[in-house]
């Protein structure tokens, strides 16, 4: 009876580790992956199959879309450079038109708002500019987890 007994749970083991490995290998045979603009090349045969012609359809498609991402990447980029530019030029104006204030109050006998006009101007334009800094660092870092940004001094 005891060896019966052994018997039976070895073919019963036998059995499910079969079973394990049948799935296992089912699986494996049914995984597949793809990336990209496109079909991959089977599912992209069998379209053209089902509907002729539609495979150049799909690949005019997927071009396409790509032409229109890179337009608007490229409006993205000029739109930057052009704020950044006037950002530089609005600033120069603004700093400069607060320190000649602040020159013409200290000239006609008001030296402490004159001075402060002045000094509160640096220091304000001052700030902007290492918070701008401060805030593209981290933003490019957020954007690229994995590269560290060069520190410059």
């Amino acid at each position: 009876m005891g060896r019966s007994k052994k018997v039976r749970r070895d073919v019963e083991r036998a059995e499910t580790r079969q079973n394990e490995q049948f799935q296992a290998q089912f699986l494996a045979a049914q995984i597949s992956y793809w990336s990209g603009p496109t079909p991959s090349p089977d599912v992209l045969r069998q379209f053209e199959e089902l509907v002729p012609g539609s495979a150049d359809r799909i690949i005019a498609m997927a071009e396409r879309q790509s032409e229109h991402r890179q337009r608007l990447e490229a409006r993205a980029v000029k739109g930057g450079d052009r704020r950044a530019t006037l950002g530089s030029i609005f600033g120069f104006v603004i700093g400069m038109t607060a320190i000649l204030g602040g020159l013409y109050l200290a000239t006609r006998g008001q030296e402490l708002g004159g001075y402060a006009l002045m000094l509160g101007t640096i220091v304000a334009l001052t700030s902007v500019f290492v918070y701008g800094r401060k805030s593209a660092k981290r933003e490019l870092a957020q954007k690229s987890p994995g590269q560290q940004v060069a520190k410059r001094e």
